[in-house]
């Protein structure tokens, strides 16, 4: 399922089906939940995985952040960043790159466009691919440095889990990325990070993120183990308050499949489709088709991608 919006500016309440509930907790790093969450495209309810680090990492970093968003995406996650060069942009064009969905956490009005060529034209290309572009300033409002802060504690409110890349530390001030490291572990979020050397770029940010608490990861799929025994402890919900929990596509242990999800999966194996070219393909009706659909996303063999479709996950079809 999938919020849908325009491509104009639309706005969300507390309270709204559509308020991603992560946000309610914002409270217990000392603040009250943003009222207003203003949004253009299609808002998620897949759980997001927020990819983030400094805004001029190193290329081997870059890279590997448009690997592990392009891993991740196809796993079933939805990809969220703040929509800033460097890694940022590393993430969102890794989920993009897997023909999924991805989510811009910005600062400002969104009605204010960026001021990078590039990033605008990546913008347009997550509303075209099926995203969504978030903020919690009305429009109008211009991006400053104390908005780009409170851009970061929303993303960590929304996120199910954060992923640090490379964080930025001089003179003892650590950049965006440690800021909201610190505020997603405040609200009990999972923050991994990769060790660097103290003396390499991110180097002593990543030591004081493993200090305050964030898993230690080298590989992608480090970075699926830790998602996988945090979801084991507790399914992640949906971003959206009224939709309750969602399976994910890396599976729940032991859940097997009947006959109606195996001709789901059969029929997704021929090619994506919505629900009413799975009736068609497999002539369960739309109830039976939905319940199908949803024991497969569970067992980690089907995901939802972008408007309403679903697929065969790779794994699934090998």
């Amino acid at each position: 399922m999938k919020t849908q919006f325009s491509d104009e500016t639309n706005a969300i309440d507390p309270g709204d089906l559509r308020y991603p509930e992560g946000l309610e907790q914002l409270s217990v790093s000392g603040g009250p939940p943003p009222p207003r969450l203003y949004v253009r495209g299609i808002f998620p309810v897949r759980p997001v995985v927020a990819i983030v680090g400094r805004r001029s990492p190193g290329e081997e970093a870059a890279n590997w952040a448009f690997e592990l968003a392009k891993a991740l995406a196809i796993d079933g996650w939805t990809i969220g960043s703040g929509g800033a060069e460097g890694i940022d942009t590393a993430a969102h064009r890794g989920a993009l790159a897997a023909g999924e969905p991805t989510l811009v956490v910005t600062a400002g009005g969104l009605d204010q466009p960026p001021k990078h060529a590039e990033t605008r034209a990546m913008f347009a290309e997550v509303l075209k691919k099926g995203g969504a572009i978030a903020s919690v300033d009305r429009p109008g409002t211009p991006a400053d440095n104390p908005r780009f802060l409170r851009r970061n504690t929303i993303l960590a409110g929304i996120a199910f889990a954060v992923v640090a890349v490379e964080l930025r530390q001089d003179r003892m001030q650590f950049g965006g990325t440690g800021h909201m490291t610190r505020q997603a572990l405040a609200i009990g979020r999972t923050v991994m990070t990769l060790p660097h050397a103290p003396w390499s770029p991110g180097g002593k940010g990543a030591v004081y993120a493993l200090r305050q608490g964030a898993v230690p990861v080298e590989t992608i799929d480090d970075v699926r183990a830790v998602l996988a025994t945090c979801v084991r402890r507790g399914r992640p919900r949906s971003t959206a308050a009224g939709h309750g929990q969602l399976p994910m596509a890396f599976g729940e242990p032991g859940l097997e499949l009947g006959e109606d999800e195996e001709a789901v999966l059969a029929a997704l194996r021929r090619g994506p489709g919505h629900v009413d070219e799975v009736c068609a393909r497999t002539g369960l009706d739309a109830g039976a088709a939905q319940r199908a659909l949803l024991i497969c996303c569970a067992a980690g063999v089907v995901v939802e991608g972008p408007l309403g479709t679903y697929r065969a996950a790779l794994r699934a079809t090998a």
